[in-house]
């Protein structure tokens, strides 16, 4: 997950409107892009914005294809699914809490839904001060919890990304290539 930069944004503050961006998670002028350079990228972010915050916000795949929808400093519900799907159709969803403070770090939680509106799982991330991920705990939709994944810069900035079952053992390790 790229770092998460602040949802509120500074530019005015108008009752609602719309910015594009590079990233789903993050929100900085210097991630926002205009409309012939998103149209140009694999896939872009259409963020709506309402008394300058980031209140939902569309992954959309060029031309205009919407691939998942994340809502944002709201709280699941069943009403929040139903306006999704009325809006949206069979569009997954993710919803974000809003950060807590947890001793040095920021816990971030994101409900997941399917295309069907069902809730398949949450995943809860420990984020430092820059709002770059350190840990995330995954969990099925009955609240199971299955995977525990590391991030760790290594000495030469590189990161390396380890995944492991809830018992400590060893999933998956990503580490950078060796250069020549």
């Amino acid at each position: 997950m790229p770092s998460r930069a602040t949802r509120s944004l500074p530019r005015g503050n108008p009752m609602s409107e719309t910015r594009l961006y590079r990233w789903q998670w993050t929100f900085s002028a210097n991630d926002e892009v205009g409309v012939d350079e998103a149209s140009a990228l694999y896939s872009f972010v259409r963020a709506h914005l309402a008394n300058g915050k980031v209140e939902r916000a569309e992954t959309v795949k060029p031309p205009d294809k919407i691939e998942l929808v994340v809502y944002y400093d709201q709280c699941p519900s069943e009403a929040l699914v139903a306006q999704h799907q009325a809006r949206y159709g069979r569009t997954p969803l993710a919803i974000s809490l809003p950060h807590l403070r947890e001793g040095a770090y920021l816990i971030a939680d994101v409900y997941e839904y399917d295309r069907d509106g069902v809730m398949e799982g949450r995943v809860r991330s420990m984020l430092d001060d820059d709002q770059n991920p350190q840990r995330e705990w995954r969990y099925d939709r009955r609240n199971d919890l299955y995977e525990v994944v590391e991030y760790e810069v290594d000495m030469n900035g590189e990161l390396i990304v380890r995944s492991h079952a809830p018992d400590g053992k060893l999933i998956h390790e990503d580490r950078p290539p060796l250069s020549d």
